[in-house]
């Protein structure tokens, strides 16, 4: 009968560690946006919202101090923090926040996502924030174009009305075309 041979040598040893490390390894930092998911920033401009972050033990308890890197996208749909580019370091107070402050968005609508990295005395944490860039008149509410056709048909009905009362009885005199606005389009000019 051939006999097992145990070995208590260096593997052994090195698993046991991994599974006691394992066992007694710090719990995760846990961070809740506080502010910024979801907002809508105006391309070009200064967020009007910066986007905040609570950093948590694993008793829901804020820590201050925790390091808080914010990470913009390199390219695309971004922005910059004032003073320090795509990558914003904080520290968080005493309520466990860490703000991004300064955050500017460039001139590209769309969605893009903030990383978020924060570490506690060997512990770390992570969370994506999503944000919107849009354009002034998508930010606006869309108004902006149905303004300006609004304008347009009353400085056209304006127009028309001064020519009628105005109409030269000069002969030789040509009045000029009458002008035509067409709704459902930004086409003025003369019918066809």
């Amino acid at each position: 009968m051939d006999r097992i041979r145990i070995t208590t040598g260096p593997v052994l040893w090195i698993l046991l560690w991994r599974a006691l490390a394992a066992q007694t390894a710090p719990d995760a930092l846990n961070l809740v946006v506080v502010q910024g998911e979801g907002t809508i920033n105006q391309t070009g401009q200064r967020a009007e919202h910066y986007p905040t972050v609570r950093v948590e033990d694993a008793d829901h308890q804020p820590l201050s101090g925790a390091t808080v890197v914010f990470t913009l996208p390199t390219n695309g749909a971004t922005g910059e923090f004032a003073k320090s580019g795509k990558t914003l370091l904080a520290t968080t107070d005493q309520q466990g926040l860490a703000t991004a402050g300064g955050l500017k968005a460039n001139g590209m609508p769309g969605k893009f996502l903030i990383h978020v990295n924060a570490s506690y005395k060997g512990r770390v944490g992570r969370l994506i924030i999503t944000e919107f860039n849009v354009g002034p008149e998508r930010h606006s509410g869309g108004n902006g174009k149905l303004i300006a056709i609004l304008a347009l048909a009353g400085g056209a009905a304006a127009g028309g009305a001064f020519a009628a009362l105005h109409k030269s009885s000069s002969p030789g005199v040509s009045s000029a075309p009458p002008i035509v606005l067409t709704a459902g389009s930004t086409t003025v000019g003369a019918p066809h």
